[in-house]
């Protein structure tokens, strides 16, 4: 029903009220005196008869019209217990549906969205609940891949745990086909130093604060629900709720037609929510900072974790804050559950998906109920027929069922937000006439002659009024309205259970009860009441590396904020806090410590036992010891210009948590690897650096080679990937270097100076070649101290930056190596690294930022163009030199984006031709190589990646080159690269 067709019932109701009970004792008085004949013309004639008999009068619409009185507005007398009886509790569960924490006047608007579109609502929320369901069924189906010995308890425990972090991160990104993406490759890069155990605890620990960190309203929503059941059954039965004060009849429809709010209220209180999207947030940075051994570079998520911590955080320092925006964004960005604007989802592989269309049929069943319920009892309440009421309920009803697709349709603007307003605007329209329709209704609003005929399915000469129907209602009271309710509520109860049936996977992830949370806890923490044993020792960084020897207490002084936590080997950093410690992971029947992360419950590894090495004189009596296997001992070799700082060692078993990035990962078994991890820390004497050596040495099966590993990127060399992983599983002793920076941060320089404008040279010529003959000297030293013998033959085997450092140890240091294999190497650093900001530089300098979509479309047609030029159709360009294509032949071209359908511009198409054609001079010279035709040109490590916010897009530079320009270039890491111009560059 529009609103000009509500109002305008509403005037005719109100102007033409009536009361019918005075009108039929009038009328009956009339005829015991005999001053109206009983064939008096405004008696209903049937074609037989008059209907003037005095116990059962009806009266034509004109009769009606000209002897019933007419009091102002015809509200019923008896409308506050109307009020009570039926509407009230439903209003009543309206205020249990669970809202969000968005702000007052988004919670209203929320409101407004369940009542003005409920199918739309319920979508949403069985889509987020869908999302859980195939987040559990992913990491299940991975545990029972990667896993296969496991008991199906321990692997449902990690799936749930890791399901819950993808939920998690889905939570604060909206984006379900990024979600699993992301946080594997936050993962993957940050988190390969932990053990299968470690991970497995920092995963359970974190979902378990996730699940304590949301609300559970449900038991107060049974009690509405029981309450409004109770309600209608009494209201039915006069033996519970005693006499009403008048006979039930369209009343009954009218509070059957909201009967879906009964539905809506279980559903959105099974979901229930975070206590405040900042919880959520702050359990995550938590994680975050854990695994990445940070302090605070998790801000906000407003859409890829992953790219925001490693390239828009660095390009943000400069810019507003913007984490208020984020949050002023949460309605149209997720946090609210029963508004999902997109309803995407990624297939788990399992036959449990269920397809939207399933979950749009299966909300729309809830109301599309209530509808048809409304509309039969209201056309079976005397006089039988269409009338006023069955109007309203139609159309009120094809509003209901019509407002989901406007919604569709509005979410389709590229704006969310302009979407979210226009939205609820829409469900305002259509809520507020609802609401009053059904309340003035209940109140006698629609208390006409014209509304009592039922005319719209007798027609105006058929159509008569009843003037005392209370037998008919009795009747109606005893058989007919019982069932049609009983069959109404009973269908809202079944189809929940339905919908509860299909949440239940992904409910467990934070539907746990308490006996659970505490068996939960019980089973990380120990039986004991948790406690700190006086000699027991927490240790935690309280710097982004951990700064050396540096302790912090578990919380920060006058905060409640837990801090960063620091790993024991294979962990890179080798503080001097975690010397001549003894790591054992404690038995479930241990006393466990307060701390949330204590080394003892985050260790996996034990440390056989500690032997004391000889280390130069100025270290402390605690840090000159190293752990070391039983019976082995380690020295540090002759290295000029060098000086040991301190050597631990530590065996490590079925280790599996390298990133599984590259095709080396195929080479380690299910079992994982096994090895001695020597870990060597050392300084060049006046240069102030400290620089960390690991060598990996098999435990069996050696083969008699050493291979130096390179690094990537700004990373001089990378100590949990899969190259390193693979030269262990095939019997190599392998050894890297971090050149004295963290070597985590590969995507970024912070280490390149030591003030502005001036380079830390030391760790430039640490980084370029000194590091990799340090780390050869070191390495082969401690795999001849091992194993008892000098490696027969060494290689070098690195990519990119490691092809680079392959090149340069063999210029440099050509006995160090048998063998090189030098991948893709970096080389020509300063060409290479500029150039790849040129796509940046030309968008600037147009002031067009194309959003992905459409460069991935101009990649298609150029795959498309190129992919059979080697006679395979394949979806590779395999043969680059004979591809002619030219973006700008695709000009306006048609693509989907994000469900949208647009054209590709000519500014996107002189994009894409400038990042495959390379940097030109002014006068069109060609100073750099491009990138061949079908190169990607968005991605992780694209160079022409943006970022779109509601309708704008700005460039999104890969950090490589802006740390290459900021610190060897310009040497200002305060340096803005989008304001680069083609002049500067």
């Amino acid at each position: 029903m529009s609103a000009k067709t509500f109002f305008a019932l509403a005037f005719a109701a109100g102007a033409l009220a009536v009361d019918l009970k005075t009108c039929n004792k009038n009328i009956q008085d009339r005829l015991a005196n005999q001053s109206l004949a009983s064939d008096a013309s405004i008696f209903y004639f049937d074609g037989t008869k008059y209907h003037s008999d005095p116990r059962n009068l009806a009266l034509t619409i004109r009769g009606c019209q000209a002897e019933c009185p007419q009091p102002n507005f015809g509200l019923y007398e008896d409308m506050w217990p109307r009020l009570l009886t039926w509407l009230f509790p439903v209003l009543l569960m309206i205020g249990n549906i669970h809202l969000p924490k968005v702000g007052g006047l988004n919670r209203i608007l929320v409101i407004f969205h369940y009542i003005g579109d409920p199918i739309d609502s319920m979508w949403s929320l069985l889509t987020k609940a869908e999302a859980w369901n195939r987040f559990y069924h992913i990491a299940r189906r991975h545990e029972d891949a990667t896993n296969p010995g496991k008991s199906p308890t321990d692997k449902d425990v990690r799936a749930r745990s890791y399901a819950a972090l993808m939920a998690a991160f889905h939570e604060l990104t909206d984006n379900m086909r990024t979600t699993q993406a992301e946080l594997d490759a936050i993962m993957h890069e940050n988190a390969a130093q932990l053990s299968d155990e470690d991970m497995t605890y920092i995963l359970k620990e974190t979902a378990d604060e996730l699940v304590d960190s949301r609300t559970n309203e449900i038991m107060r929503s049974a009690l509405v629900i029981i309450n409004y059941l109770w309600t209608v059954i009494a209201s039915l039965d006069p033996h519970i709720g005693g006499e009403q004060s008048s006979q039930p009849g369209g009343r009954i429809g009218t509070a059957m037609f909201l009967s879906w709010i009964m539905t809506a209220v279980l559903l959105s209180n099974t979901l229930s929510g975070f206590s405040s999207r900042r919880t959520c947030l702050r359990v995550m940075e938590r994680y975050l900072r854990t695994i990445k051994g940070r302090k605070r570079d998790m801000h906000y998520f407003p859409n890829s974790p992953h790219l925001v911590s490693q390239s828009r955080w660095i390009m943000s320092k400069k810019r507003p804050d913007r984490l208020g925006d984020y949050f002023d964004s949460q309605p149209w960005n997720g946090s609210v559950y029963s508004y999902r604007r997109d309803k995407d989802l990624v297939l788990s592989k399992t036959k449990n998906d269920k397809s939207p269309l399933y979950l749009l049929c299966l909300a729309a069943l809830p109301p599309l109920v209530a509808i048809v319920s409304a509309f039969v009892i209201v056309y079976e309440t005397p006089n039988v027929g269409l009338g006023c009421r069955t109007l309203w309920v139609m159309t009120l009803g094809i509003s209901l069922l019509l407002s989901p697709v406007i919604t569709y349709f509005l979410n389709k603007l590229p704006s969310k937000k302009i979407s979210w307003y226009l939205v609820v605007l829409k469900d305002i329209c259509i809520a507020v006439p609802v609401l009053a329709t059904v309340i003035l209704s209940s109140i006698g609003i629609f208390n006409t002659c014209w509304c009592w005929s039922a005319i719209y399915s007798r027609g105006f000469d058929h159509a008569f009024v009843i003037l005392d129907p209370v037998d008919e209602r009795e009747r109606n009271g005893k058989t007919i309205y019982p069932g049609l309710v009983g069959l109404c509520l009973g269908l809202q109860v079944v189809v929940f259970f339905a919908m509860h049936r299909i949440m239940k996977p992904g409910g467990r992830l934070f539907r746990l009860d308490e006996k659970e949370k505490e068996a939960s806890y019980r089973n990380a923490h120990g039986d004991g009441t948790p406690n700190m044993e006086p000699e027991t020792k927490s240790y935690y960084n309280s710097s982004p590396r951990g700064g050396r020897n540096s302790t912090s207490p578990l919380l920060a002084p006058g905060t409640t904020e837990m801090q960063d936590l620091e790993l024991p080997p294979p962990a890179m950093e080798n503080d001097g806090g975690f010397a001549n410690q003894r790591w054992t992971r404690p038995s479930p029947r241990a006393s466990p410590s307060a701390a949330h992360f204590s080394p003892v419950m985050a260790s996996s590894w034990e440390l056989e036992s500690s032997l004391a090495i000889p280390t130069d004189k100025r270290m402390s009596s605690a840090s000159k010891r190293s752990q070391l296997p039983i019976g082995q001992t380690f020295s540090f070799p002759v290295l000029h210009g060098s000086e040991l700082v301190s050597i631990s060692a530590s065996p490590v078993r079925n280790w599996m948590q390298y990133s599984n990035f590259t095709p080396e990962a195929l080479k380690i078994g299910s079992e994982g690897i096994s090895f001695c991890n020597v870990t060597v820390t050392y300084t060049h004497p006046g240069q102030g650096d400290s620089v960390n050596v690991q060598a990996w040495l098999p435990l069996t099966s050696w083969n008699d080679r050493f291979v130096g590993v390179g690094g990537g990127g700004f990373a001089t060399g990378e100590f949990t990937g899969d190259i390193i992983a693979s030269l262990i599983a095939e019997g190599y002793a392998a050894a890297a270097t971090d050149g004295g920076h963290d070597y985590r941060e590969a995507l970024t320089a912070p280490w390149a100076l030591v003030s502005p404008g001036n380079i830390n040279w030391n760790l430039l010529i640490n980084f370029s070649y000194l590091a990799l003959h340090d780390m050869t000297v070191i390495g082969k030293s401690i795999t001849e101290q091992f194993y008892g013998q000098k490696p027969r033959y060494s290689y070098w085997n690195g990519c990119s930056t490691g092809g680079r450092q392959g090149l340069m140890v063999a210029q440099r240091y050509p006995n160090d190596y048998d063998g090189i294999l030098a991948g893709c190497p970096a080389i020509n650093t300063p060409e290479h690294a500029v150039g790849i900001l040129w796509p940046q530089v030309v968008m600037g300098s147009m002031g067009y930022f194309p959003p992905s979509c459409e460069l991935e479309a101009i990649v298609a047609e150029a795959i498309e163009a190129c992919d059979e030029l080697d006679g395979l159709k394949d979806g590779v360009i395999a043969a680059p030199d004979r591809c002619k294509f030219d973006p700008m032949n695709v000009v306006g071209k048609t693509f989907d984006c994000n469900g949208i359908k647009a054209t590709i511009s000519t500014e996107a198409a002189q994009i894409a031709r400038a990042a495959w054609q390379g940097p030109l001079t002014e006068g069109g010279k060609s100073f750099w190589h491009g990138y061949p035709v079908g190169t990607p040109l968005t991605g992780p490590i694209a160079v022409a990646n943006t970022v779109c916010e509601e309708s704008t897009c700005s460039g999104l530079p890969m950090p490589l080159g802006v740390d290459w320009v900021r610190n060897f270039v310009v040497k200002d890491p305060s340096y803005d690269v989008r304001k680069m111009t083609p002049q500067d560059f």
